[in-house]
């Protein structure tokens, strides 16, 4: 009677990862360069002590072993979905998710050279000299190349669906690293161009912050994290240029608006409140925790509010009390999570210490129906913010910025109609340099400058006070171009430190 055998069987341990060698293998070192590290870590730690032959042994076959089942594993780790069943190698959730995250993570210098490019095979081949120049593996640069390809491939084969999602549901990664890869292959799928002089300076870190700018400003309000930009934010950006543009009048009224309010702002201190977008509106809770975080420059016009409110509320026992609930804003947590600049937070000059003690005593006497509705305002899309901008332009720098407005307020508009240009379109930070950093600089305009015109240049604009009169959808246009100015704003605060050095 024969036997048929139908399928083997075979029993193992949960496989262990050394954190050591599993990052000498990833950085593509070989088994005898791992070994040499982790036996010099060994007399490291034990005063200079010689690993014995025994020792030397073990860290032999420890190493091996651990290279063979990462040869092995890598295969699954290029699917990391296939990982929690594979066959042959059981794993616990913590292991699983050392090995996904390490086979994902990457160098920051390598990743500057790649993103903005085309992944392309020929690409590929060109990363020997990538490899020479930055001192890197070649095999690890490999890695992270067809890491990235992968990625790309998939997410952008559903443009409609959040990138974020789709990372962290196809890829096993976490959020904070999908966010990352989102952010790199929003360069990539847009083809940015960042070889330029002008901006050759920016690391990956400030890639992944604009990226995240752009993205939360001018993409998909109703999906956090998608790579193309909204279409009726770049239908309506451009079509403003006709009027802005072309028609003289139009752009004078507009900058007559701002000159006044600057007139106005440097007689009388005032509650400016700062427009936001329904993409980042904070909560009450997440505002007051980034208040918090801000400078002591920036934090104290919010704490005059906070001490007027508390003033006023102990005359008022009626007084309503903040409601501390969170928003279910889709793009919510995609912008509040980031650094607290991403909270449009005027950078005004201190008042001297006998105008604040004058202010407090004069806000101590104010009736509670002139104190600030910090719950109204917040919901109304408006952040206030107490601005003391006494003299926040000289009259020579006035006159300079009302000379130069007209052509800084068209290379602003040559940004917007480049959003539906996808050629044009990569030059876009280079584009904000060239026509409105370097502009401002020219002025010699400082942070506490520029960060108040933007603010005008975003509250003063009114179809009606402009003379607009046929525009079609008029709203959804007012609502696009300020979401639009506050990217520029964004960007430009975020690069113009850099332009002062």
């Amino acid at each position: 009677m024969s036997t048929k055998i139908i399928f083997d069987v075979f029993i193992s341990d949960p496989i262990s990862v050394d954190k050591k060698i599993y990052r000498s293998w990833l950085d593509g070192y070989s088994e005898k360069e791992t070994l040499a590290i982790l036996r010099d870590d060994y007399v490291n730690k034990n005063n200079n002590q010689q690993i014995t032959p025994i020792y030397r042994s073990q860290l032999l076959e420890e190493t091996e072993d651990q290279y063979r089942n990462f040869s092995l594993l890598q295969k699954a780790l290029e699917h990391p979905k296939t990982l929690s069943s594979h066959s042959m190698f059981q794993m616990d959730p913590s292991s699983r998710t050392l090995l996904i995250e390490g086979f994902y993570d990457f160098k920051d210098t390598l990743l500057r050279e790649l993103i903005g490019r085309k992944l392309t095979s020929g690409q590929r081949r060109d990363l020997d000299d990538l490899s020479e120049k930055l001192k890197l593996r070649l095999s690890s640069c490999e890695r992270q190349f067809d890491n990235l390809k992968r990625i790309s491939r998939v997410v952008f084969a559903d443009l409609k669906t959040s990138a974020l999602e789709i990372i962290m549901n196809e890829f096993s990664l976490s959020r904070e690293l999908s966010k990352k890869y989102v952010k790199l292959l929003f360069l990539c799928f847009h083809r940015i161009d960042l070889s330029k002089k002008k901006i050759q300076f920016l690391n990956t870190f400030d890639l992944m912050r604009l990226s995240e700018i752009v993205m939360s400003q001018w993409g998909d309000p109703l999906v956090a994290y998608t790579l193309e930009l909204d279409t009726k934010l770049k239908e309506d950006v451009r079509d403003l240029k006709t009027y802005l543009g072309s028609q003289k009048d139009i752009s004078e009224k507009y900058w007559r608006l701002i000159k006044s309010r600057y007139q106005t702002v440097s007689i009388s201190p005032r509650i400016i409140p700062v427009p936001i977008t329904p993409t980042n509106t904070p909560t009450i809770m997440n505002l007051q925790q980034q208040l918090q975080q801000q400078p002591l420059q920036q934090q104290q016009p919010s704490q005059q509010i906070q001490q007027t409110q508390q003033q006023n509320t102990s005359t008022n026992t009626g007084s309503t009390s903040l409601n501390n609930s969170t928003s279910n804003t889709p793009a919510l947590n995609s912008t509040m999570n980031t650094s607290s600049s991403f909270i449009p937070i005027m950078y005004q000059q201190q008042q001297q210490s006998s105008q604040q003690q004058q202010q407090q005593q004069s806000n101590t006497s104010t009736n509670t129906n002139n104190t600030p509705n910090i719950t109204s305002t917040v919901n109304s899309g408006l952040i206030p913010i107490t601005a003391t901008m006494n003299s926040i332009l000289t009259q020579e720098k006035l006159k300079s910025l009302e000379l130069k407005f007209r052509s800084i307020l068209k290379g602003i508009l040559v940004i917007g109609s480049n959003l539906s240009d996808s050629k044009e379109f990569r030059n876009l930070f280079e584009d904000i340099v060239e026509k409105v950093i370097e502009p401002l600089k020219r002025m010699d305009m400082v942070m506490d400058e520029v960060n108040p015109f933007f603010y005008f240049l975003i509250e003063l604009f009114s179809p009606e006070q402009l003379g607009i009169h046929s525009l079609r959808h008029r709203d959804r246009v007012v609502h696009n171009w300020k979401s639009f100015l506050e990217g520029i704003r964004r960007v430009v605060i975020y690069l113009y430190p850099s332009f002062l050095n």
